[in-house]
């Protein structure tokens, strides 16, 4: 089923279990079309200044991912990739694992292609186990409301090979676009 979100207000929310608390590795991969372009949050597990972990935004053509060092972060410590493509669907995969270097932590793939990141800030090696609720379409209470439309959300507790992301987005191009 595809979400159509409309960036005005609307947006899912997953409440916490242990099972969206990542620790030292996620990938996250969804399937998304935004309609304008504009500061906005698809995914994110992040109660701005309560209770933080990660998000994910698309602001200015750049994919962002935002990992927080603290509880209370304000979101200084983020990766970012350009020339996003607006307005057509893309498979974006996000990929965290705190075993690597600083500037290698997190990376990004927009239809299985990596691109080249820009690290600010001090990724931290272990995420934080906050108690936010995962929520599509926005972030926390600070609003960036998603607008556009998604037909595919996948998170996974382990920073997963290439192997397996040429596996799953093969999987998803053929279950989206079939030859």
């Amino acid at each position: 089923p595809e979400i159509i979100l409309d960036g005005v207000g609307d947006f899912l929310e997953i409440n916490d279990t242990n099972s969206i608390d990542f620790t030292n590795q996620f990938t996250m991969v969804f399937i998304a079309k935004q309609f304008v372009d504009g500061r906005q949050c698809p995914l994110g597990k992040w109660d701005y200044l309560v209770q933080s972990s990660w998000s994910i935004e698309m602001w200015n053509s750049d994919l962002t991912s935002h990992i927080a060092n603290s509880l209370t972060d304000v979101g200084g410590n983020n990766t970012f990739s350009s020339n996003l493509n607006f307005n057509k669907y893309n498979i974006y995969t996000i990929i965290y694992n705190g075993d690597l270097d600083n500037n290698n932590r997190v990376k990004h793939k927009i239809n299985n292609i990596p691109k080249s990141t820009i690290t600010t800030g001090n990724i931290v090696q272990s995420l934080i186990n906050s108690s936010a609720n995962l929520k599509i379409g926005t972030f926390g209470n600070f609003g960036r409301f998603f607008n556009g439309s998604m037909v595919e959300i996948l998170g996974f507790d382990s920073a997963l090979s290439d192997s397996n992301q040429n596996n799953l987005i093969n999987y998803l191009r053929y279950k989206y676009a079939p030859p």
